[in-house]
C-alpha cells in the first residue's frame, strides 16, 4: 500500500477483530493513515449470525490501531441511517479536520 501519511479514513463495518474491515483499517494505519472504525454495535442477537460488532469490540478494534502511530477514532453509526452518517462526518471533521478516504466495508 502507498504512503498514506496524515490522510484520514473511515472504515465502515469495521467492528469484528478478526473480521475484513479490521483488516482493512490495519492495512491502512500500517501505511500512516489516520483511521476511524464505525460498525453498528447491537446486540449480537440483533442480526443474522450476529454479524456485527460490539462496542467493546469496536473499541478495542480503534485502539490495536495507535500501536502504529496514529490516531483512531471508533463511532457507533448505521450506514442505512442518514443521520447517523452526517453526525459521524460531522464528528470526524471536528476531530481531524477533513476526510481522504471511504471504505465501505459494511
Amino acid at each position: 500500500m502507498s504512503n498514506l501519511q496524515g490522510k484520514v479514513a473511515l472504515v465502515t463495518g469495521a467492528g469484528r477483530e478478526n473480521g475484513i474491515g479490521a483488516a482493512i483499517a490495519q492495512r491502512l494505519a500500517q501505511a500512516g493513515a489516520h483511521v476511524v472504525v464505525t460498525d453498528l454495535c447491537a446486540a449480537p442477537t440483533a442480526l443474522p449470525h450476529g454479524g456485527n460488532g460490539a462496542w467493546e469490540e469496536l473499541t478495542a478494534v480503534a485502539n490495536s490501531l495507535t500501536t502504529y502511530g496514529v490516531q483512531s477514532l471508533p463511532i457507533r453509526a448505521d450506514v442505512t441511517k442518514l443521520s447517523d452518517m452526517e453526525t459521524a462526518v460531522a464528528q470526524i471533521r471536528d476531530t481531524f479536520g477533513r476526510l481522504d478516504i471511504l471504505v465501505n466495508n459494511a
